[in-house]
């Protein structure tokens, strides 16, 4: 289970990347999900 922290960081990539066009298919490759 990742820290809060790190879960925080990694909710903040996704929507980062989701705002600039980038699918949910392509965010999930990016981070192994």
């Amino acid at each position: 289970m990742p820290s809060q922290r790190l879960q925080a960081q990694l909710e903040a990539f996704v929507l980062a990347e989701y705002a600039v066009g980038r699918s949910l298919r392509e965010i999930a490759e990016l981070i192994d999900r």
